[in-house]
């Protein structure tokens, strides 16, 4: 059951993309101070996205780490060096370096 409800609604997204790129083939220009750029309308929607998509992931890693070493630092602090959740914490920060 939960199969088919999954292939529908690819289906539906599918043919909700197919529709938008088919209704946005009007060429654009873009301009930027001495660049200038031409593509379709649907190519360049689908770029700013995946560029939003992009910079949100960085951002949120940033987010993370921080959060996790503001976390260890913490704990440190407060005297439980040896604890398990400060091992285990400076060990995830290890593995990011």
């Amino acid at each position: 059951m939960a199969l088919n409800i999954k292939i529908v609604l690819l289906v539906m997204l599918g043919g909700a993309i197919a529709l938008f790129l088919i209704q946005n083939v009007a060429n654009v220009e873009i301009q930027f101070m001495f660049w200038s750029v031409t593509m379709n309308r649907s190519t360049l929607v689908l770029l700013v996205l995946g560029i939003g998509v992009i910079v949100g992931w960085v951002f949120h890693g940033i987010h993370v780490r921080t959060h996790r070493r503001r976390s260890v630092d913490r704990e440190i602090e407060n005297g439980a060096g040896a604890s398990s959740a400060v091992s285990k914490n400076i060990q995830q920060l290890e593995n990011d370096r």
